[in-house]
């Protein structure tokens, strides 16, 4: 109860399954990335989202617009209530040029980067992209050899078209990990760690990094944050796309980066970064 004694609202419950609500989200207020910032966070509900590559006709508006088909009126309700400051519309031609099916959701100047309604902490735990693999055992092995003086967590999901690599011309020459120290994590050697995957595009390698050095200078300035699975993920953009996905955990600072160009979805990085499970 809050101090007036009354109850706390009831959490917001969608009319439909999110997992089965595909949404197409457009640039409607002319900020560079808030169509992508937008489609991630509704990603923590688990709806499919992809971002247009192309901006709405205008930039001149004021609220979020969903546009639905007859059948998804009521998913367009519980997006617009999700969102916040939405309006629902019946789909134009217009905006049916976005996406053969699914919603179309416009992104107007009244998003601030945070939902109206947070997901639950379980949201979308069962659903993965079509491209990422639940597997709590391929990796466990290599995460579980490096020695560090923290406790590690690993990805329990694979993704199909990437390669964890081997090191290289360093003292962790033939594993698949390097391990670091870095003076201002303290508590001695090894303090750091760093694994990375090839995605089979020509000079793409994505990483996962563990470190003691929760104040590193890449985790400031985060996008946008959320909180699902007991965690606050910090979110850091580059347009539309996702860079990196941190959290703290346990006084250790866990990342997940994209690749320079950022290949990786954001769907992926976002389910390899909520698969992260402790080793042992």
């Amino acid at each position: 109860k809050d101090t007036n004694g009354n109850p706390p609202p009831k959490a917001f419950k969608p009319q439909v399954e999110p997992s089965g609500v595909a949404m197409t989200v457009v640039n409607g207020n002319g900020t560079d990335g808030s169509a992508g910032k937008a489609g991630t966070a509704l990603m923590t509900w688990g709806y499919p989202v992809t971002v247009s590559t192309t901006p709405a006709p205008s930039f001149t508006f004021q609220q979020n617009s969903v546009y639905y088909r007859p059948k998804d009126r009521a998913a367009a309700q519980d997006v617009a209530a999700i969102l916040g400051a939405s309006q629902t519309h019946p789909m134009t031609p217009t905006y049916a040029a976005y996406a053969s099916g699914g919603l179309v959701v416009v992104i107007g100047k009244s998003f601030t980067g945070t939902l109206a309604h947070q997901p639950p902490s379980n949201a979308a735990s069962g659903r993965l992209p079509d491209d990422i693999t639940r597997d709590p055992t391929v990796y466990r092995d290599v995460f579980a050899a490096a020695h560090v003086n923290f406790r590690m967590l690993y990805p329990t999901v694979r993704q199909s078209v990437s390669t964890l690599q081997t090191m290289l011309g360093s003292p962790d020459s033939g594993t698949s990990v390097r391990t670091y120290n870095i003076k201002d994590a303290g508590g001695g050697s090894n303090s750091a760690y760093a694994y990375w995957w090839f995605n089979g595009t020509p000079g793409a390698y994505w990483g996962i990094e563990e470190t003691r050095f929760t104040k590193a200078p890449i985790l400031a300035d985060s996008d946008q944050q959320r909180k699902l699975d007991g965690r606050t993920y910090q979110f850091y953009f580059n347009g539309s796309h996702i860079h990196m996905i941190a959290f703290i955990w346990h006084g250790t600072a866990y990342w997940v980066q994209n690749t320079l160009r950022d290949d990786m979805s954001n769907e992926d990085m976002i389910a390899i970064t909520r698969s992260l499970k402790p080793v042992r």
